[in-house]
Formats: C-alpha cells, structure tokens, sequence
C-alpha cells in the first residue's frame, strides 16, 4: 500500500527468532490460542504450517478510544520433523518436537527503532514462553 508515494510499511527492519516447541497432539494449536488470546492479536492468515496474527491497533482507533499500541505483524512458521539444532538433537526426538521461526514487523508508521526492537523483544520472549518446550 502507498500513500503519497511513501510506502505504509515502515524502513525498520523485521526482528526474527527460531526456537523448539513440544508438538506432541494438539498442544501448539493450544499455546498458540493462549497467546492470541491474551495479546488480543488478530488471525490474519493461517494454514497447517505457519500463523500470521497482528497485535495493537490502526491509529484511529488508537486515537478514538485511547490506545496505545502500534500494529505489529507476528509471522510464525512451523516446521516438523526436520532437524533440531546439535545442542538439542541428543535430547530432543524430531517426531516430538518442531522448529519455530519468527518474524515480527512493523505496519504502522511512526514507530521509533528503538521502540519497534523493545517491543518486538517482549514478543519474541512472550512466544517462548507460550511455546515453551517442556
């Protein structure tokens, strides 16, 4: 989307992660619900593999009702059965366990990328959290 020849997504680069999630039956469905639920995100795309969920609000809204958040884009992109990481490989068994990638990105204009990082740092620390590998 443009507006006046400015692209509506901003210049601050994405922040990305990767960690292992416990994917025994139906528990990633599950944490992924608890983190939706308690960031208020909305489900933008899903599929079988990965999650598209945006989190905060449009500016109008922000400025009708007085909130605070700026829109963020959460990405994540679940890959079973393929190889884990050598630290974890001899603990951990591929049919169990899945790689998670993060991307998180700014859609909003305005923010700063110092506060566009802290705030996507507390996301990435809050889905390792939800999808934590027991």
């Amino acid at each position: 989307m443009r507006l006046f020849g400015l692209s509506a997504v901003t210049a601050i680069a994405p922040v990305t992660d990767r960690f292992v999630s416990l994917s025994v039956g139906n528990t990633l469905i599950l944490k992924a619900c608890g983190f939706i639920e308690d960031h208020q995100a909305r489900i933008l795309d899903v599929d079988e593999s990965s999650l598209k969920v945006r989190i905060g609000f449009p500016w109008h809204r922000r400025w009708l009702h007085g909130l605070h958040r700026k829109p963020i884009d959460v990405s994540l992109q679940i890959r079973r059965g393929e190889m884990l990481p050598e630290s974890a490989s001899q603990k951990l068994s591929p049919d169990r366990y899945c790689m998670i990638d993060v991307v998180i990105q700014p859609v909003a204009l305005g923010w700063q990328t110092a506060d566009f990082h802290q705030e996507a740092r507390r996301l990435v620390w809050s889905l390792r959290s939800y999808f934590m590998a027991c």
